[in-house]
């Protein structure tokens, strides 16, 4: 295993996440998922797939949400514990070492992922293990993913590049999860929630950036977290 030290970084009001220097490090990708989720109305019961230092799954549980956050790589459980403890969030997140391919239970209102952006082939791969997993699809991609969330909740919600949103859409469909909402955060990322019976879907076309600042619709999203 590699050696680490590790630091504390504030993802929102109250939320704190241990992650390691040096290291891999958390992007604003889960925090503009938190927000879309909570702006939605929060779902009781969460699963946070690849959870990694646990920063999405702590952010929905700070708005209320029992969390549990599954990874495959171990070397999280002590870190993303001790940051639940920090954030006064240990009785609604806790850290569950698996592989959702895999993984028994539990039956949840939602599935978030914040999936690797890369399949593996593609670019360089770092050599730090928790780097790799967390740019490449070292453990999994989206075609066999996508159907083991499934199993685990009527509702799916994914942060992606814009590239891969037509792979996703069809996914999702095959698993009986279609989009009921999109939010297309230009020219760069793509967030969808797949439901069951999802009915007529809700579409929405924005900046990431605007005057060289952060779109306002990206304001409004970190703003629903804290």
């Amino acid at each position: 295993m590699v050696e680490r030290s590790w630091e504390c970084h504030a993802a929102a009001a109250g939320v704190w996440v241990y992650q390691p220097r040096p290291g891999y490090r958390f992007s604003t990708d889960p925090v503009l998922l938190a927000g879309w989720v909570a702006e939605a109305g929060m779902p009781e019961t969460v699963l946070d797939v690849g959870t990694g230092s646990g920063v999405l799954g702590l952010l929905l549980a700070g708005r209320g949400a029992d969390v549990v956050g599954v990874d495959v790589q171990e070397e999280w459980a002590e870190w993303a514990a001790r940051s639940a403890r920090d954030s006064g969030l240990a009785g609604r997140y806790r850290f569950r070492h698996g592989d959702v391919r895999t993984l028994d239970g539990p039956t949840v209102d939602l599935v978030v992922c914040n999936p690797p952006y890369f399949s593996c082939g593609i670019g360089h791969v770092p050599a730090d293990p928790m780097r790799a997993a967390a740019r490449h699809t070292l453990h999994g991609d989206l075609d066999t993913l996508v159907p083991a969330m499934a199993r685990h909740a009527p509702r799916l919600a994914l942060v992606l590049p814009l590239a891969r949103e037509a792979e996703a859409r069809r996914l999702l469909t095959t698993a009986g999860r279609p989009v009921a909402r999109c939010l297309r955060l230009l020219p760069r990322l793509v967030l969808l929630e797949g439901r069951l019976a999802a009915g007529e879907e809700a579409v929405e076309d924005s900046a990431l950036r605007a005057e060289g600042d952060h779109h306002p619709r990206v304001r409004q999203l970190y703003a629903a977290v804290g």
